[in-house]
């Protein structure tokens, strides 16, 4: 809603029919894969081998709709980051306490006032099981983003990085099922090893104050919504990427400046 609040209604609220782009086909089979990996360790008590992580990955992928060009272009990039993800962490891996965690589903709501929330966490780890302390981690399966990027000190980025990980603890804090308390938040970038022959990963603490932000913008949003506010978005930057661009913008996304443009709710 935040990005645009028209694209908010078209995926949410009206859930408009569309293609899945590749890319986010990627996401999906890496993530499959790195939760089947984790556990694995669960029943089993013992790790997996880098074959079966790719294994996965391809099955995962099989799955998703794409052409074959698309496919095997894919399917070669993920071999090529997963490969690479797996050596550089090998020594490092360690058992989960949760993997993809649902949070407000079911039978367990989650209400900030009279406000529903949910999410899925891709992994939770133990911090320190005496303190029950943990961290959660998301996954991200582009390209790595500085910290200015994540946190939104930078022109190119809003901050939605950094709120997504803000999010995480407030859906936990709120949880009283949770048995743990989270005290930092991790991004892993997974392409970074092959990319960079680096660590991807950039933990964050966040703070009370970031916690009380974020909990003034969803109810704000909320009463946006409820009032029916869906307009475009005025940063047409946001449309180059959008899969409704051509719905919005059939004569192709304006040039001029927002404020010279009379946008249409």
């Amino acid at each position: 809603y935040l990005e645009c609040p028209y694209k908010f209604k078209l995926n949410n609220l009206l859930r408009v029919p569309k293609a899945k782009e590749p890319y986010l086909s990627f996401g999906t089979a890496v993530h499959a894969a790195l939760e089947s990996f984790y556990k694995h360790y669960q029943t089993e008590h013992l790790f997996p081998s880098k074959d079966h992580l790719l294994a996965v990955f391809e099955q995962a992928l099989k799955k998703e709709v794409l052409t074959e060009d698309d496919y095997r272009e894919r399917l070669k990039q993920g071999q090529k980051i997963l490969s690479a993800y797996y050596d550089h962490y090998v020594d490092d891996f360690r058992p989960a306490l949760e993997i993809e965690k649902f949070f407000g589903y079911g039978f367990s709501p989650i209400y900030l006032d009279d406000i529903p929330l949910a999410g899925k966490i891709d992994r939770i780890d133990w911090v320190d099981p005496g303190d029950r302390t943990v961290k959660v981690i998301d996954y991200k399966s582009g390209r790595r983003k500085t910290r200015g990027q994540i946190e939104g000190t930078t022109q190119d980025s809003d901050g939605s990085y950094k709120r997504q990980l803000i999010f995480y603890k407030l859906l936990a804090d709120l949880d009283q099922k949770f048995p743990a308390k989270v005290i930092s938040a991790e991004l892993d970038f997974i392409e970074s090893p092959h990319q960079e022959n680096k660590s991807g990963k950039e933990s964050f603490s966040i703070t009370n104050e970031e916690i009380e932000e974020l909990k003034i913008i969803i109810k704000h949003c909320m009463q946006e919504i409820r009032d029916h506010k869906f307009n475009r978005t005025t940063d047409f930057s946001v449309c180059t990427n959008c899969e409704f661009r051509d719905h919005c913008w059939p004569k192709g996304i304006p040039t001029i400046k927002p404020e010279q443009l009379k946008l249409v709710p």
